[in-house]
């Protein structure tokens, strides 16, 4: 190209530097806890949900709601949230289905 007239701009040079070899461990090594930590979690609630649709959990219970919780989430990718009057969104909680007497 040089030879029919045209200029190639000058080079410019990277504005961001390379992670140093102990940089990139540590960044890999948090990375990996990180990784492995949501796998456990997902792990867990993946066999809790197991247990729920087992019927494994009384319903209206703490363990059954978060069933339910997953139920929804494998549903729609969302938990059921409720907003209060103030704004504040939280698990939205059925009524209780053994009310005590």
């Amino acid at each position: 190209m040089a030879s029919r007239g045209v200029k190639l701009p000058p080079a410019t040079r990277p504005s961001e530097a390379a992670y140093t070899y102990q940089e990139y461990t540590r960044i890999r090594a948090a990375a990996a806890a990180t990784f492995n930590s949501a796998l456990v979690r997902i792990r867990a609630n993946r066999e809790h949900l197991g247990r729920w649709h087992a019927g494994d959990f009384a319903e209206g219970s703490e363990e059954w709601l978060i069933g339910e919780a997953l139920e929804c989430l494998v549903r729609t990718g969302d938990v059921p949230l409720c907003a209060r009057r103030d704004g504040v969104r939280h698990v939205h909680q059925p009524a209780d289905p053994h009310p005590a007497p």
